[in-house]
């Protein structure tokens, strides 16, 4: 029998074709090997599926599906009912990372039940860049809540992180598939308010593309309103009894 892989990235794909053998590339040139790639295509209209079906061919390590439209959220949850990693990184298919992200968060988990690194925000139209950093961390909710604040905007989204696959399962944490905006933030919340301890790595690992005019959660006013909205609810619950 195949032994599983330490590590599922689990990447959920529409019409990325612009972006997607960056972000492909920027994984397949990772110093950690010890991984799988779990690529969804959802519903793609452009040729997405093709560059994933072209990417399977040539490495061996890639399980992918594609699947009539369902969002974001279904894709992720097809993710990780097909994962076979004992922890999950979800990465987006217009955003890529740097070749020791995977061994960074990897090293630093260890007992741990979640890992976070710094992002980078990069527009690609203009050049210019922004670094969302996060202190140097480890610990329980109650020490979090001490120093999460200053710190905000690194808690959004499940990107540049990685989960304890195990917690994720025990509790039964899914994406919220009816949500239009902050899927992804409502389910970091879910992980973290089960997590016993997490780790924070001020390394920008990760870099995030805002100038994707198909992210529209990235430049709807609305969606940053609501958002905003969302996180606040979020906090509240998480940290409710700390």
């Amino acid at each position: 029998m195949e032994q599983a892989p330490a590590v599922s990235v689990i990447i959920p794909v529409y019409n990325a074709e612009r972006y997607l053998n960056d972000c492909l590339s920027s994984l397949a040139a990772q110093t950690f090997r010890d991984f799988e790639f779990v690529l969804i295509d959802d519903g793609s209209t452009d040729e997405s599926a093709d560059i994933l079906r072209a990417f399977a061919q040539t490495h061996p390590n890639v399980l992918w599906r594609s699947v009539e439209n369902g969002g974001p959220a279904r894709a992720r949850n097809l993710g990780m009912d097909l994962a076979r990693g004992r922890y999950f990184c979800f990465v987006d298919a217009d955003d890529f990372v740097q070749p020791d992200f995977l061994a960074v968060l990897y090293e630093r988990i260890r007992d741990a039940d979640a890992c976070v690194c710094a992002k980078t925000r990069w527009n690609q139209k203009t050049g210019r860049t922004r670094l969302d950093r996060c202190p140097d961390f480890t610990g329980g909710l109650a020490a979090l809540k001490k120093r999460f604040f200053p710190y905000r905007r690194i808690m959004r989204g499940v990107t540049g992180r990685m989960y304890r696959a195990s917690v994720i399962r025990k509790n039964g944490l899914r994406f919220v598939e009816s949500l239009r905006y902050g899927e992804d933030m409502t389910f970091n919340y879910l992980v973290f308010k089960h997590a016993e301890t997490v780790v924070f790595v001020d390394r920008p690992l990760y870099t995030y593309r805002i100038d994707n005019p198909q992210s529209l959660s990235r430049t709807d006013r609305t969606a940053i309103r609501v958002r905003r909205r969302m996180q606040s609810a979020c906090i509240r619950d998480t940290f409710r009894n700390v």
